[in-house]
């Protein structure tokens, strides 16, 4: 294995630990939407590392599959945030098509 290889290869071994360590303080539920890990849980960034993120473990979180496309690359503040939602009280939203986008409504077919 070349160098640059190893150094690839360590450095995703040390963000798969930082995952872990995550995924156990966040006691094994989606960041966004609280659904359990029963559901299989993915790591994200809160800053996308397209938008100067670092894999840092304050900027890592677990979420579920379809939290992780609803978040997609928007950056927490900035079109992304945590609204009241009047069905399920506080909760992440994003902003699209002129209204805050409640995730565990539009999870569960769209929020109203």
């Amino acid at each position: 294995m070349s160098e640059l290889a190893l150094y690839r290869r360590s450095s995703l071994d040390r963000l798969a630990t930082r995952v872990l360590k995550k995924q156990a303080r966040d006691k094994d539920e989606c960041a966004l939407c609280g659904a359990k890990a029963a559901i299989g849980l993915t790591a994200d960034h809160w800053i996308p590392l397209s938008k100067g993120g670092t894999n840092e473990p304050d900027n890592l979180c677990m979420v579920c599959a379809a939290c992780n496309g609803f978040k997609g690359d928007l950056i927490p503040g900035v079109g992304f945030r945590e609204v009241t939602c009047g069905k399920h009280g506080r909760s992440w939203a994003r902003f699209k098509n002129g209204r805050w986008e409640c995730v565990r409504c539009w999870r569960d077919a769209g929020c109203e």
